[in-house]
């Protein structure tokens, strides 16, 4: 049965989850795995595939092999992703999967650039994350916005935001990863980041013609 992602139509509801494919280049760049990778599942059949994670902030990768869309000189390798699945002539959709690692910055060296709405103590990581302050926040917003329009240039049908798995746009959502200590002036600015995303997108050129989901 088709339906539907806003304005964009899917053949099948057979939708390939966004999984990390630890594919890329050291410095983020698209391989010639990660094109053929995306054929492959294209041929598969499925309506719609969303991709593994692309970092949008030059601060927010957190794997070294992780993809990145954070600025023009990686739209000719993401767009090959996209040309590869349109070409297979099928009308397979696909979306690019954009991320902030946040708090779960992998290399120890650049520990510092692991940050958080709170300094709260993760876990996983085994350290406390810098606290973001507003005017970082509203950067990383804006980079999310910039992400979304290289995305629609390089083809893809649509976007997901990363929104779990302890990745930063989940650590806005959770009160386990916003300390109470927050200066409540910041708070406003704070509680509605993942909203200040789709509001920025939306309030630019792609208005409500280009599809905004979120994982």
């Amino acid at each position: 049965m088709a339906g539907g992602i806003g304005p964009v139509s899917i053949k099948n509801r057979l939708v390939r989850a966004a999984t990390f494919e630890q594919g890329a280049t050291d410095k983020g760049e698209v391989t010639d795995f990660l094109v053929e990778l995306y054929r492959a599942l294209a041929k598969g059949g499925v309506g719609l595939i969303i991709t593994g994670h692309a970092a949008v902030h030059p601060r927010g990768y957190g794997n070294p092999r992780m993809m990145r869309i954070t600025d023009d000189t990686y739209l000719p390798g993401v767009s090959r992703i996209a040309k590869a699945v349109h070409e297979i002539g099928n009308d397979c959709k696909i979306f690019l999967q954009l991320n902030h690692a946040g708090r779960q910055q992998a290399r120890p060296e650049l520990s510092n650039w692991a940050v958080a709405p709170s300094p709260v103590f993760d876990p996983l990581m085994q350290r406390t994350p810098r606290s973001l302050s507003v005017e970082e926040i509203e950067e990383i917003v804006e980079c999310f916005a910039l992400g979304v329009l290289r995305a629609r240039k390089a083809g893809f049908d649509g976007v997901e935001i990363h929104s779990a798995h302890g990745w930063l746009i989940s650590s806005f959502l959770s009160p386990h990863k916003i300390s109470v200590k927050m200066r409540t002036e910041e708070l406003p600015k704070i509680g509605c980041v993942f909203l200040q995303i789709f509001s920025v997108v939306r309030g630019g050129s792609l208005g409500t013609t280009f599809p905004l989901s979120s994982k």
